[in-house]
């Protein structure tokens, strides 16, 4: 089984930043080989995206540097790692919430994360980045969580219609533009051969 993360591309001008910051990271920890990746894109229609976007990343890194090697190893590592996966995206939010606050402005990024160890995976997911499982065929893991995405899945809108609708960008929520985001988080077994 492999993994594609697949960020969101505005069709029309080119932006004049790239708001979009990637990560990947692989080690050994508590004699398991442990790896994370994620996309983190910056909402271009809030200032200060790729600040947004950039922080993100950061802090996943942080985390997989500092805590990881706590973690592995411990009895309840895998119930451990998924609280903290948890706590870690409230976390990112809290702080790119409170920046925009402190410095009276609106930033905001979506993210699509992915930790894998022992054959098994947790993704968090805030916003239209996206996550796939590619085996003998190509499921997409994740929602949108975007205004198109939502009329699609509530009956009001087709798939034909979303995509011909000029609100494409339209994001419902992200990290960092409100004091409360609501990700999804789905956990799972690696099936077949993963090798980092």
């Amino acid at each position: 089984m492999e993994f594609h993360y697949y960020g969101h591309t505005d069709i029309g001008p080119v932006r004049k930043s790239n708001q979009d910051a990637l990560i990947i990271k692989t080690a050994v920890a508590g004699g398991k080989k442990i790896a994370m990746g994620a996309v983190c894109d910056g909402v271009g229609g809030l200032s200060h995206g790729e600040r947004a976007s950039c922080e993100a990343a950061r802090q996943l890194s942080d985390w997989f540097d500092y805590e990881i090697p706590q973690i592995m190893g411990q009895e309840e590592e895998e119930e451990i790692l998924f609280n903290r996966w948890k706590q870690l995206v409230a976390e990112i939010n809290g702080k790119i919430y409170a920046f925009g606050q402190q410095n009276s402005t609106s930033l905001g990024t979506t993210m699509t994360a992915i930790l894998i160890w022992d054959k098994q995976y947790f993704i968090a997911h805030v916003g239209d980045s996206r996550a796939y499982e590619i085996t003998s065929g190509v499921r997409q893991i994740t929602e949108d969580h975007s205004f198109l995405a939502r009329e699609v899945r509530c009956g009001r809108m087709t798939e034909e219609e979303a995509r011909k609708d000029k609100r494409s960008n339209l994001i419902l929520q992200c990290l960092g533009a409100r004091k409360q985001v609501n990700p999804d988080f789905f956990r799972g077994n690696v099936n077949g051969l993963v090798t980092f």
